[in-house]
């Protein structure tokens, strides 16, 4: 977006440090570093980091990579929600078709999804599973099932 400032440039900076040194966060952070890695305007380095984060996967706290784990955690579907994201390579076609799969089966009775996580209380359930049914939606449309 064009945008110069001393605080971005030095966090860019941190952050690269960081990633260039490897990995030991969780598959929450993951997911904003791939966000960081898609948009980041430096994009030979990207690329260069890009290339290691198939092997930081396995061992992430909080990835779930079998699709019939019903434990809470991130999927491959959360990395790569739509068959143009540049994740999608990181994951096999059976790992993705299984998630999908998955995903499908979990719709509830009232067309809403579920979440995999205790809520605080009520009202947050409510809007998380919403959020979690738009994610849901996003993604089988995107890769042709609904």
């Amino acid at each position: 977006m064009g945008v110069t400032h001393p605080w971005l440039s030095s966090a860019t900076e941190w952050t690269w440090q960081r990633l260039e040194a490897g990995f030991d966060e969780d598959a929450h952070t993951l997911g904003e570093v791939l966000e960081f890695l898609a948009h980041v305007p430096d994009r030979a380095r990207a690329h260069a980091v890009s290339s290691h984060v198939g092997a930081w996967l396995p061992d992430l706290r909080w990835f779930r990579a079998d699709p019939s784990d019903p434990t809470y955690g991130v999927s491959p579907r959360h990395f790569a929600p739509s068959p143009d994201s540049p994740w999608l390579g990181l994951f096999d076609e059976v790992t993705i078709e299984g998630h999908l799969d998955r995903l499908a089966r979990d719709q509830q009775a009232d067309g809403g999804w579920p979440i995999t996580w205790t809520a605080p209380g009520a009202a947050s359930t409510l809007a998380w599973r919403g959020i979690e049914t738009l994610r849901a939606l996003r993604t089988l449309a995107a890769f042709g099932r609904v």
